[in-house]
């Protein structure tokens, strides 16, 4: 059945043996009380013509659905959506989903309330590429234990979601979110997720994610109860309990600025454990009856005005968290338990589609929002400041998210900014004049991964690169004069940084996961100091200029080739 345009209601019907039982394309409609089945790829001549569409409810460009009470079973999705917004998705019934209960894409203002999944494929409900503002609450999730079974959900790109009392069994991963800002994820029980072939899996699980708040949260009998990494910053982690599991809180690789308050882990083979991170702040948590308490080897505050944590196997005036972490007012009784309150989840701005370039022809500022845009101008005399803002750039193809003229002015500080599509092209272009300052920033999904350029451009002068975060790009190109690139991380990538023209200053940072050159320079007169290199698998580490004004105490580990010498490159 086919609906586009106008209103429908298709209520107390059976489809069987169909590609798409029922699809939507910019209509009202209600669907309830129907049976789905067998929605699949077998028998139909071309496929690829029906890939996305294969399902027992297809949801495209819809702007109002309340789909209520239906069963779909033994369909390549249960409910697929995109740009559907505005929908209610309610006690609906799914098993045997190849690719998973709910498929959602770009969209917005959605329900997903009090519905079963039984064996649902690859994700029970999955929120991709730019999903916001969407209430998925009190559904029950049961993977099965089959291979395909990966996520009970799964939020990419996504933002001020509500995710609560959801129940989560025997999935790879219970609840995951990446490249995710803003989130609640609130009074939800995991159990069985991450046994077995699966042991790197959690039951919360939050990758390159900020601001997102994991509040209420029972975890049990998993392999890591609630993991941060890579680096997921400025969450709050409170008031979880996590028992008989692998790891109950693990924050690794950059998971830093976080908090851990008020969260009871009992039980588990190691309590809490803290693997290359700084700056978090950990108190008035209970770590009872683990065989290892904890583990740090960042710099972590572990106390908070006077208050520590509980330790079972410890009545001390201090505590040691081997091999650098100290709590040094522990508390000598359990902390008394509370309710925390969940944050308000606010608005998200949709501002400018994936097709639209916003042009900046004089002074703006962004500041302490979420927005999702298709591309910035900065012109001549344009000023744009990102403060304390997350972005993400919806754009196919390959073109650039921010371009800077000659004359244009960028500052990017304390934000975060990340692309949906790999083939992007430049996040960042910046011509010669231009004026560019990012400090305290993280940035992802910059360019292709591949043999092509793809990532940061900058041409102007004096540019300032400091305490930032580079994943997952292709390269970062500097052509100018006096840049100072200081204390960054650059991780995965082609080529990590290339950088021509001369008198600059790159010192204290830190390169690892490229397959080409960690480090190219070209020109004359730098000073390059305290940089690491490692985890190569390419080329080259260090391709230097012979006219290096000061090159000291760069250190190259793990890598497959040394240090390459080059004459004005």
């Amino acid at each position: 059945m086919y609906i586009e345009g106008g209103e429908a209601t298709i209520e107390n019907n059976v489809f069987e043996d169909n590609h798409c039982d029922i699809s939507v394309y910019d209509a009202k409609v209600v669907i309830r009380n129907n049976l789905m089945r067998n929605s699949f790829l077998e028998n139909i001549e071309d496929r690829s013509q029906y890939v996305i569409h294969i399902a027992g409810v297809s949801l495209l460009n819809t702007r109002y659905a309340i789909v209520h009470n239906n069963t779909i079973n033994y369909a390549m999705n249960g409910i697929y959506g995109q740009l559907a917004n505005n929908c209610t998705l309610t006690n609906n019934s799914f098993s045997k989903t190849g690719e998973g209960g709910f498929q959602f894409w770009n969209c917005w203002n959605n329900t997903i309330s009090f519905n079963d999944f039984y064996s649902s494929g690859t994700n029970a409900v999955a929120l991709y590429k730019i999903c916001g503002n969407n209430v998925v609450t009190y559904n029950t999730m049961d993977g099965q234990n089959e291979r395909k079974s990966t996520d009970g959900i799964t939020i990419l790109h996504g933002m001020n979601n509500l995710i609560q009392g959801n129940f989560i069994t025997n999935y790879q991963a219970g609840i995951r979110l990446a490249y995710s800002n803003g989130n609640v994820v609130a009074d939800n029980l995991v159990e069985q997720v991450g046994i077995g072939e699966y042991h790197m899996f959690a039951g919360i699980d939050l990758h390159w994610s900020k601001n997102n708040s994991v509040i209420g949260n029972t975890v049990k009998s998993s392999n890591r109860g609630i993991l941060l990494w890579s680096p997921s910053s400025q969450n709050v982690v409170e008031n979880n309990d996590v028992e008989n599991s692998g790891v109950g809180i693990a924050l690794h690789y950059s998971a830093n600025d976080n908090l851990v308050r008020g969260n009871n882990v009992t039980s588990c083979r190691v309590g809490i454990f803290l693997e290359e991170t700084s700056n978090n702040t950990l108190f008035q948590n209970n770590f009872i009856s683990n065989e290892l308490q904890g583990y740090d080897d960042g710099n972590n505050q572990w106390t908070y005005q006077g208050e520590g944590n509980y330790w079972s196997d410890s009545q001390v005036d201090e505590y040691s968290i081997l091999p650098n972490g100290t709590d040094s007012k522990p508390l000598l009784s359990p902390a008394s338990q509370y309710v925390a309150t969940l944050p308000s989840i606010g608005i998200h701005e949709y501002i400018a589609s994936q097709d639209q370039q916003i042009q900046i022809t004089n002074s703006v500022v962004i500041e302490g929002k979420n927005m999702v845009e298709g591309s910035y101008l900065v012109e001549d005399g344009g000023n744009l400041t990102n403060k304390d803002a997350s972005i993400c750039f919806d754009k196919n193809g390959q073109s650039c998210g921010i371009t800077v003229m000659a004359g244009g002015t960028l500052y990017i500080i304390n934000s975060t900014i990340n692309a949906t599509e790999t083939g992007l092209g430049y996040l960042m272009d910046a011509f010669a004049r231009s004026h560019i300052t990012i400090r305290n920033s993280n940035f992802t999904g910059m360019g292709p991964f591949v043999w092509d350029w793809g990532g940061f451009f900058i041409a102007g002068d004096n540019a300032i690169l400091e305490n930032n975060i580079f994943d997952y790009y292709n390269c970062c190109i500097f052509i100018g004069n006096n840049t100072s690139i200081l204390n960054n991380k650059f991780l995965h990538s082609m080529e990590a940084l290339y950088v021509s023209g001369g008198y600059h200053t790159i010192e204290n940072n830190s390169i690892s996961r490229f397959i080409c050159e960690g480090m190219l320079l070209g020109g004359e007169n730098y000073v390059v100091e305290n940089n690491l290199i490692d985890g190569s698998y390419g080329l080259s580490n260090l391709n230097l200029p012979f006219s290096s004004e000061r090159v000291n105490f760069v250190s190259i580990y793990s890598c497959f080739k040394g240090v390459y010498c080059l004459l004005n490159v």
